[in-house]
């Protein structure tokens, strides 16, 4: 299954990540711009989303810790 993240104004699927990726960095559309929200919100979403897909036994691996 694969699971899209996509904004909600223009559909578009990627994000402009921040510079600094803090938990309060703001993420962007990288379609139109939109504020989508916050660096911490986006990868709680990941984790969630993740976390309800696959089992912990797969391995998932990430950049940027998720912590599942």
């Amino acid at each position: 299954m694969t699971v899209h993240f996509m904004c909600p104004a223009c559909g578009g699927a990627s994000i402009v990540v921040p510079a600094v990726c803090v938990r309060e960095a703001e993420i962007a559309c990288g379609s139109c711009g939109k504020v989508l929200g916050t660096w911490g919100e986006f990868k709680e979403r990941a984790r969630q989303l993740i976390s309800t897909r696959v089992s912990c036994n797969e391995g998932v691996i990430s950049l940027d810790p998720l912590k599942i």
